[in-house]
């Protein structure tokens, strides 16, 4: 075998680039008694690999590892609660008096009609009055947003800063 060609054969083994027939080459090569010092570190490798090559699953072990989780597997918490009869009567139940409770408070709820309520109190009477509700409410906008930007801008450096730790 072409010693100069296993070192070659064994990096591109190990980077995951090797074809079966390259594979093949190398434990030929690592089942022979005379190899140089150098390369006799790779000779377990290639041993266990072959050797582990060799080894049988019974004949039933599929048939007993189905048999054996079937045996383990129980039905769930859930499953047990529904085949019960009683747990369906009480979920039956439940619902109805659900279902009633959110139509009571539903048609006791009452709507604000709008006619009740004079919306001329709150009109402005003067254009100067008008500008200033309006400049209030810009400046009240205004705040809010700043408060919304400055926590933006805190999560913005905290993730740049995730960023240069990584």
């Amino acid at each position: 075998m072409d010693y100069d060609n296993i070192p070659i054969l064994l990096d591109k083994y190990f980077e995951g680039a090797s074809s079966l027939a390259e594979e093949a080459q190398l434990k030929a090569f690592f089942a022979q008694d005379d190899i140089s010092e150098d390369l006799a570190i790779y000779r377990p490798l290639f041993q266990w690999q072959a050797k582990e090559q060799e080894v049988q699953l019974p004949a039933a072990f599929e048939a007993n590892l189905l048999s054996t989780i079937e045996q383990q597997q129980s039905p769930g918490i859930f499953k047990r609660l529904l085949l019960h009869p009683m747990s369906r009567a009480a979920a039956v139940v439940f619902l109805a008096v659900g279902m009633w409770w959110a139509y009571q408070t539903d048609s006791t709820t009452v709507v604000a009609d709008s006619n009740t309520i004079n919306w001329a109190a709150y009109e402005p009477k003067t254009p100067e009055e008008a500008l200033s509700i309006t400049r209030e409410a810009m400046i009240m906008i205004s705040k809010e947003l700043n408060k919304g930007t400055s926590r933006v801008a805190k999560e913005v450096v905290k993730v740049r800063q995730l960023g240069r730790i990584d």
